[in-house]
Formats: C-alpha cells, sequence, structure tokens
C-alpha cells in the first residue's frame, strides 16, 4: 500500500492543486481561515464539480471518514500526521511543516 505526501504551502492562505489518488486526478482547493486559525479544503473533479467541499483539517484523524463510499471519492483515506507537538488543528505556518496530509491507498 503507497503512501503519498500532499504538497501543501505552508504559510500561503489559499491555494489549489491537482493530485492523481488511485488513478483519478482530483483538485484541492485549501483555504486558511484566520478567524478560526485552522484550514479547510474542498474536492473538486476536473470540471470544478465540488465532490465534498469545507473538510476540516484536523490532527491525527482520517478526513474522509464522515465521506461514504460512493462514486467519486477517492478509495483511499487523506489523514493527518503530526511531526510535531502540534495539540491544535495546523496553523497558517504549521500545515506542510509540522503537520502533513498523507494518502494511503485503498483497494
Amino acid at each position: 500500500m503507497a503512501i503519498l505526501r500532499f504538497p501543501t504551502i505552508t504559510g500561503l492562505e489559499h491555494y489549489i492543486f491537482e493530485l492523481p489518488l488511485n488513478g483519478t486526478v482530483f483538485r484541492f482547493k485549501f483555504k486558511y481561515n484566520s478567524r478560526e486559525e485552522t484550514w479547510y479544503f474542498n474536492v473538486l473533479d476536473l470540471n470544478n464539480n465540488i465532490l465534498r467541499a469545507g473538510l476540516k483539517v484536523v490532527n491525527e484523524w482520517v478526513l474522509l471518514r464522515l465521506w461514504a463510499a460512493r462514486t467519486g471519492r477517492p478509495l483511499g483515506d487523506i489523514v493527518t500526521v503530526n511531526l510535531g507537538a502540534v495539540s491544535a488543528p495546523p496553523t497558517l505556518t504549521q500545515l506542510g511543516a509540522e503537520v502533513v496530509l498523507t494518502y494511503s491507498e485503498g483497494a
């Protein structure tokens, strides 16, 4: 089972990237909420159709847990890995540095 690290960008408040997961390319939109001091992201297809919106980045959590298995969902799991001593959700400069997002391929 392969583990892929997401190419998050430390310190940038809003960005988009595309990533192939199990042979399907997904678009990810990340946005930092400065009021809450936390990150959220959306998962889209390549036609910009929202597949899942408002996923909060939480430490040591399977982020697709509440996304029922159905057409359009990545087959694996997106999980945060805490490399430092971050106890709250990662802040603007912690995502990609002390906390990384990983994808473990499903069946």
